[in-house]
């Protein structure tokens, strides 16, 4: 791949819906920004299904399907970062497999990165494509599903406890300098390995940890409202269950940034805690208890782990 071009667009994925990863390559393949001025990677990340090795890219001139067979979000990303690096591209754009870009999304995210020189990390609105209609309980917990839409653009240069203005890893830009300098920061804080989506695991921390590195790192974040995306958001993602399993790799995932942060982590309760913690689920309605319990499995989840990375490092 030439080294001149600005952008590299890759898809990660791992066993996709072929109707789903469709619908992705072809708005892809629509984008208002010339085939000639980004590069494409599709990520098969350690697929049992042959769907991403037979998918159809003769539509880009340079675009490339690659296994990478470690399994996870983190390995993937990875990957992609040393590859867009190798061939000199400034800027990562990272797409799911159920993901429907707007034409002129890779326009408009380059536009802004010309604009903001110190805009690291950028995102935009992530409209939901549900094919149920969800619940009434749904709408306070979409944002945990990757579905995030906007009224106005909402950029932050330091961290004040507020999430908006981290970007989803759907429809992420990264600057090339930032991605490789986070990859490096994998090694020094093992525990950054341990945030990504893998497998059935519920860990839902990589993309908060990549704004937080890039605002640490001086850069600055955001999300904008002309670049729009649209999520296909399948009936198995809007149950009780399936929420469940998000809210409590994400309390899970947070006592671990908090740990990597240096900020202070949740207080360890003994035995009368965990019986607060049964009472609270039990006296909430349906389905907030059971949410309140996952957050609570999470969060002593986390800090176990924490635990045995002392441990762990102490024997080092």
């Amino acid at each position: 791949m030439p080294d001149e071009n600005p952008l590299c667009v890759a898809v990660c994925t791992h066993n996709p819906n072929p109707a789903f990863l469709a619908e992705t390559l072809e708005a892809l393949a629509r984008q208002t920004l010339p085939l000639e001025a980004w590069d494409f990677l599709l990520v098969d990340n350690a697929s049992t299904t042959a769907t991403a090795r037979k998918a159809d890219l003769s539509w880009h001139p340079r675009g490339h399907c690659i296994a990478e067979p470690q399994p996870g979000l983190t390995a993937a990303r990875v990957r992609v970062i040393q590859e867009a690096a190798a061939f000199g591209a400034g800027t990562i754009l990272f797409v799911d497999d159920d993901n429907i870009l707007a034409p002129d999304y890779l326009e408009q995210g380059l536009a802004l990165a010309a604009k903001d020189p110190k805009l690291g990390c950028w995102g935009g609105q992530l409209i939901p494509r549900f094919e149920k209609t969800p619940p009434d309980w749904f709408a306070p917990f979409a944002k945990y599903l990757a579905l995030f839409q906007l009224e106005n653009d909402v950029v932050s240069e330091a961290f004040s406890g507020n999430h908006d203005s981290l970007p989803a890893g759907a429809g992420m830009f990264l600057r090339v300098a930032l991605a490789s300098a986070y990859v490096e920061s994998l090694n020094t804080h093992p525990l950054r390995r341990l945030l990504g989506v893998n497998g059935k695991d519920p860990m839902r921390g990589e993309d908060t940890d990549i704004g937080l590195f890039a605002l640490a790192a001086g850069w600055r974040v955001g999300r904008f409202r002309d670049l729009r995306l649209t999520h296909i958001t399948p009936a198995g993602r809007i149950t009780r269950d399936y929420v469940a399993r998000v809210l409590e790799g994400t309390a899970c995932s947070d006592v671990l940034l908090q740990k990597i942060y240096g900020r202070p982590l949740p207080k360890v309760g003994g035995w009368l805690s965990r019986l607060r913690e049964h009472w609270q689920a039990w006296r909430l309605p349906e389905p907030y208890g059971p949410f309140h319990a996952a957050q609570c499995r999470g969060r002593r989840r986390g800090l176990e782990i924490v635990k045995i990375s002392k441990f762990k490092n102490r024997a080092d």
